[in-house]
């Protein structure tokens, strides 16, 4: 499709009312269709679950350091042991 420069604005114009229309059209079905409330919870329960995930890595770092802690203070015993055999 060739469009000359004197007709370019009138095309530019149609383009963006369709643009527009598309738009509204688009926004009226997804409203009509629940479209709205299912994108609403499927946002918030991605939210719960990057909140529940934080939540476990923290718990793990935890857990890892308690294993950590854990390790020395049993070779620490280990060592007290020895000495007082």
């Amino acid at each position: 499709m060739v469009v000359g420069p004197q007709d370019l604005p009138k095309v530019a114009r149609w383009l963006g009312k369709m643009v527009r229309r598309f738009r509204s059209l688009l926004t009226q079905i997804k409203a009509e269709s629940g479209w709205n409330e299912l994108e609403r919870e499927i946002n918030d329960t991605k939210a719960d679950i990057d909140k529940d995930i934080r939540t476990l890595k923290q718990d793990t770092d935890i857990s890892r350091e308690l294993h950590e802690g854990t390790k020395d203070i049993t070779t620490e015993l280990d060592k007290i042991n020895q000495e007082v055999r």
